[in-house]
């Protein structure tokens, strides 16, 4: 609050600033506001990397479908539908060998790797879930893990709109403030920009040892939807 209101100051001695401008022959004020909504999410978004080491590339591509294929089933069979499930990237990089002195590397082995992006709708299953995809018969060695967990709102507009609203008032307050202590007279608002936005909570790797554990337990906590406004006041004489 004490930057903007330097910088109204500044815009009443002469001097440009981002809360007072001038448009030709009208002077206008220029306010953000934010607001806040904290929920419970939803839904998450899981993903899962598998790849597999082998001497040559299509025994690693072979290998690596082979266990793609066993954590689909998995995902099928925890009633996961299928437009849920999205392959996010599919590589194939040869392995070097540095250990030889004064020699060139040498390849040794490529590696292949498949990269799924999962929707889980039944937050409770989650840790279920979890415990079948990264059971010792499809992830055996730690080359093959949770990448990373977010979580979301299915359907975030109805709390976007509440932010919104949020938004629109903490602007309207920050106007009534500035003008205030500027001895200004607020006129119509002749501009209003919408700047909502979803901010979910920041998805977090999981290692395999951690996964290894029994019904894994995982805290959903909240998401938090936020949402800005630009008002622009017409300043009256």
């Amino acid at each position: 609050m004490r930057a903007t209101l330097i910088a109204l100051s500044l815009g009443l001695a002469g001097l440009a600033g981002p809360a007072l401008a001038d448009d030709g022959d009208r002077r206008e004020l220029r306010v953000t506001g934010e607001g806040s909504i904290a929920v419970e999410p939803d839904m998450a978004r899981l993903t899962l990397g598998v790849s597999r080491q082998a001497r040559s590339a299509a025994e690693a591509m072979e290998e690596t479908a082979t266990a793609v294929a066993e954590v689909l089933d998995v995902l099928d069979g925890a009633q996961v539908a299928a437009k849920d499930i999205q392959t996010t990237s599919v590589n194939l990089s040869p392995i070097w060998d540095h250990s030889q002195n004064n020699e060139p590397p040498r390849v040794v082995g490529y590696q292949a790797s498949n990269m799924l992006s999962v929707k889980l709708r039944d937050l409770a299953a989650m840790g279920g879930i979890l415990d079948a995809v990264v059971g010792d018969e499809i992830l055996p060695d730690r080359i093959n893990e949770i990448r990373g967990i977010s979580f979301s709102l299915a359907d975030p507009d109805p709390v976007e709109d509440q932010a919104r609203v949020k938004a629109v008032e903490d602007a309207r307050a920050k106007a009534a403030l500035l003008a205030e202590a500027a001895g200004l007279n607020l006129g119509p608002v002749v501009l209003l920009v919408d700047g909502a936005s979803v901010a979910p909570q920041p998805g977090f790797p999981v290692g395999h040892e951690r996964l290894m554990a029994a019904d894994m337990p995982v805290a959903a906590g909240e998401v938090e939807i936020r949402a800005t406004v630009t008002l622009v006041y017409e300043i009256a004489p």
